[in-house]
Parts: structure tokens; sequence; C-alpha cells
């Protein structure tokens, strides 16, 4: 990876002497359209401001290609574990690698480095008991036409955390074929919202479906939250601010968990083998 030719290995001067001022070239690799990544990404920037000597590479604009990363040559790489590369990346030799993402133990466990995850099977109970304590009796469950584990795992925080209080759930299931386009997806969810028993809390799995469910609600007139709430997932300001009313959202604590993928860096740069393989961080 690194062309020694052209770069003095890190931490050494070109006289062979220890650099105290060395500067560590982190590689960041994102999906910067997603809110759980620029979260992570200001989480990192919380750390890398708490250190000295830090320079973040990466180019928003364009998905990182193995060619590019070499050319950066990094001393470390963090990464969304959902980029097409990251299979590449996971495998690189002789520079250490921390994954952030939703993990699956099913989809991403042959990744062998560490990864920082958030819960999401707490998320989910954390819904269930956000309407819990509102003092609403129903309650439904939207995935959108979501197949991932981690939407899985939301809805199973949701479900048995309701459970526990003796309470059931409505799911919502498509009824349209084909690809996701969002007239087909508000008409679905009208219909399926008018037969929801009211009062009813409807957890929807991230906030760009959430907005969608509230736009049903608009075009079917149904009160909103005195018929049906809503919350969403990932706190996404954007989204949520654009929703009428605004978008309640849980937030994943993805900052934290940015935090937490470069403090994981920075032991492992600094020679740290017991590193844990998982990292679960809990919703804020």
């Amino acid at each position: 990876m690194r062309e020694k030719e052209k770069y003095p290995t890190p931490g050494i001067n070109a006289n062979g002497s220890h650099n105290r001022n060395d500067v560590k070239r982190i590689a960041l690799l994102l999906e910067s359209d997603m809110a759980l990544d620029r979260g992570v990404a200001r989480g990192i920037g919380d750390y890398i401001r708490s250190k000295t000597g830090w320079i973040i590479l990466m180019d928003p604009m364009q998905e990182a290609s193995m060619e590019t990363i070499r050319h950066w040559q990094p001393d470390g790489i963090i990464s969304s574990i959902h980029i097409p590369k990251i299979q590449e990346i996971s495998q690189i030799e002789d520079i250490p690698v921390v994954g952030f993402g939703s993990y699956s133990e099913k989809t991403d466990s042959h990744l062998k480095i560490p990864i920082v995850s958030s819960d999401q099977y707490a998320i989910g109970q954390m819904a269930s008991r956000h309407f819990i304590n509102k003092g609403i009796k129903h309650f439904a469950f939207c995935g959108g036409d979501e197949k991932a584990v981690w939407c899985a795992q939301r809805q199973a925080g949701f479900t048995e955390g309701l459970a526990e209080y003796g309470h059931s759930c409505e799911v919502y299931e498509p009824d349209w074929t084909g690809a996701t386009n969002m007239p087909d997806a508000i008409q679905s969810l009208g219909k399926w919202l008018n037969n929801l028993p009211k009062p009813t809390g409807v957890f929807v799995f991230f906030d760009g479906w959430a907005r969608w469910v509230l736009d049903a609600c608009i075009l079917q007139k149904i009160n909103v939250p005195q018929e049906i709430s809503v919350i969403g997932v990932d706190n996404d300001r954007w989204l949520c601010q654009l929703s009428q009313p605004m978008l309640s959202s849980i937030d994943p604590n993805v900052r934290n968990a940015g935090y937490k993928t470069a403090e994981l860096m920075d032991q492992l740069l600094q020679g740290a083998r017991d590193i844990p393989e998982l990292t679960s961080i809990k919703p804020a």
C-alpha cells in the first residue's frame, strides 16, 4: 500500500529519528447521503479535535476506489461496513481498519475488523417505552419493504418490549409489486392507517418512511398525534423538520458511535491488541 520511497514511514524523520509531532492520516469512507454516516462523521470530528496530529482523508463527492485509497496512503481506515468495497478494505494488510454501521451476525461476521454498531434491539425497545409512557393502548410497526436484519432487530425490540406489558402489535405489509416508489407507498400506507384502531402509536423503522406515514395521514385526514402518533429512527434533522407536524425520532447515538470508532482507531495506531470485535452503542 505505502510507497516508502515517496513518503517517510509515519513517525520517522528523514534522519531516522522519531517525529514527536507525527501526523496520522485517516481515510474516512462513508455514505454521505445517510444520516447515520453524517452523525458518525461528526463524532469522529469531536474526537480528533481532542487530539493533535490527525487529518481526515475523504471525498464526499464520489465513492473511494482501492486505487484512491492507495494514493491517499492512510495510516488507518475508518469505513462504513455497507459500502461495496468493504470486503476488500477489511483485508488490507498493515493498515488498521475500523468499521461502523448496522451490524448483523448473519451478513457481516465475515468482516474480521473491529465494528461499532447501533444497538438495533434497544432502539425498538425505546420506541415501545415511549408509546407506553404516553398512555397509548394500540401499536403498529412499519418496516416499509425493508428486509434487512437490522430492520427486523428494531421490530423485535419493539414488539417484545410491548409484549412485556401485555400489548400486541399490527405490522405493515406492502401491497404493491416492483421497486419502492413514494406515490405507491403513501397510497398503501393510507389504506393501512385507516384500518388501524385509534389512537395508535406507529413505530417506523427509519425517518424517510416515517415522513411518508405522516404524508399519508395528511392525505387521509387522520389527525396527528390525536389519532396516530408516529416515531421514526435516525433523528435526521432535515427530514424531521420537513414533516408536518415535525417528526419525532429516536437518536441512535451515532455521534457517540463515531467518537468510539475514532477512539478505537487511535488505540490500534498505538499498538493495542485487545480491541473488541463488536461495540454496541445504546440509543440516546
